[in-house]
């Protein structure tokens, strides 16, 4: 009877200390599978952050490298337009150079010749050539103006008109002073032809 109580007992602790194996192994199995998920999403995170630093680091780059592209374009092309431009003011001022020497020798002339005649003329002549240049300068002036405006509009809204906008202001400003050279030249032949007129009376 003493054995069989002995039995029991031992049969009771045993399966009383299986029954606390199990649950410390559940358990233990539970903490070790929370640890491991832990890492898991730990590190899962880690490398996302790593990726997202690395994308932002070449999106950086790339901006950077088409900012230089397009800033060197943007130095480039105005440079070819300041050339453009200092050549254009070079043609122009040598043109201009040549035709005001032009007049000035023949003016020169004209007075060698005809100084007496010429010194009662000047005055009046002169006063009205001032005043005639002035609406000519004027005119030529506005028209400049205008189309100098429309140039700089037309430019702010598409780059692509700025070779026309140019071509007609070069056109317009060399039209006023084609004008203008062609009133002078007409107004000196009708007084050469007044001094004529006057000499054969």
């Amino acid at each position: 009877m003493k054995d069989t109580i002995t039995v029991l007992q031992a049969s009771s602790r045993m399966f009383s200390d299986r029954q606390y194996y199990e649950t410390l192994r559940s358990v233990a199995t539970s903490v070790q599978s929370s640890m491991r998920m832990f890492d898991e999403r730990t590190n899962f995170e880690a490398l996302i952050l790593s990726a997202t630093n690395l994308q932002s680091i070449t999106r950086v780059y790339l901006c950077r490298e088409q900012y230089n592209i397009l800033r060197s374009v943007i130095s480039f092309q105005s440079m070819a337009r300041s050339n453009s431009q200092q050549h254009r003011f070079l043609c122009h001022r040598d043109g201009a150079t040549l035709l005001q020497s032009l007049w000035r020798t023949f003016k020169a002339k004209c007075l060698l010749e005809e100084r007496k005649v010429v010194r009662t003329v000047q005055s009046l002549f002169r006063m009205k050539e001032s005043r005639q240049a002035f609406q000519v300068w004027k005119e030529a002036t506005t028209s400049l103006q205008s189309g100098i405006r429309m140039w700089v509009e037309r430019q702010n809204y598409s780059e692509e008109n700025t070779a026309a906008l140019q071509l007609q202001v070069i056109y317009r400003s060399n039209e006023a002073r084609a004008l203008l050279s062609l009133h002078r030249e007409t107004r000196c032949l009708q007084s050469l032809q007044r001094m004529a007129s006057d000499r054969a009376e």
